[in-house]
């Protein structure tokens, strides 16, 4: 509510005529006083208001991150095929040279129990 000097005419000194623009004057500060009073007290009006603004924003939050994900998909999909193709061609060098000393080793324990 805001405190404002008297009007000129209030007062021990005022006049009847002006008793009336004194109530009206009184009875707008009382209605001013009241919607700022129900507008701050209004809990579910507010509560529904700042559910709508938060139902606005969503989408703008939902859409980059459902393309960071998309995007982090493919790259995790990348390095997986990457990783994959790199031990194929690491792990068949090292089967077939395996597979050769094995072979050797045989050959060579053959070869001396027929001497």
């Amino acid at each position: 509510m805001t405190t404002e000097s008297p009007t000129p005419s209030s007062g021990p000194d005022q006049k009847i005529e002006d008793i009336p623009i004194d109530i009206e004057h009184t009875r707008k500060e009382v209605r001013a006083a009241t919607v700022a009073s129900s507008a701050n007290t209004d809990v579910t009006g507010r509560a529904k208001q700042k559910v709508a603004e938060a139902k606005d924003r969503i989408p703008e939050r939902t859409i980059p991150t459902t393309d960071v994900l998309v995007e982090n998909g493919h790259t995790a999909q990348s390095t997986a095929r990457d990783s994959h193709t790199l031990r194929a061609a690491l792990v068949k060098p090292t089967v077939i040279a395996i597979a050769t000393a094995a072979v050797v080793v045989v050959g060579v324990v053959k070869w001396l129990r027929g001497r």
